[in-house]
């Protein structure tokens, strides 16, 4: 995966060859969830931006197409555009007040 300011890039050959995935969905921060084999989640913020909120959006196809998953009120706590999971599937976010932690991929 490539992500950039407004598209992301999606391969199935190692990195030899990138297409748009034009969803309409472009995540800044991606992460495999590790709880759950082929899911991908990803974190976009609204359009224009607001800042305080983010969105976490879920594909189980390679990033070509998304379902909203939930919303993350961030509280003036943006994050840094690091999102990870841990081998149990809990994904965890940095912010600048602190690490969220989420236990249900992502539904809160």
């Amino acid at each position: 995966f490539g992500a950039g300011l407004d598209a992301l890039y999606v391969t199935d050959d190692d990195g030899a060859h990138w297409s748009l995935a034009d969803s309409g969905v472009f995540p800044y921060a991606l992460a495999f969830d590790r709880g759950r084999a082929g899911r991908l989640v990803g974190l976009t913020r609204p359009y224009p931006i607001a800042y305080g909120y983010e969105y976490v959006h879920e594909s189980f196809d390679g990033g070509r197409t998304w379902r909203f998953v939930s919303t993350i009120d961030t509280a003036g706590c943006d994050g840094n555009g690091t999102l990870l999971s841990d081998a149990a599937g809990t994904l965890f976010r940095a912010s600048a007040c602190g690490v969220l932690r989420s236990n249900n991929g992502g539904q809160a």
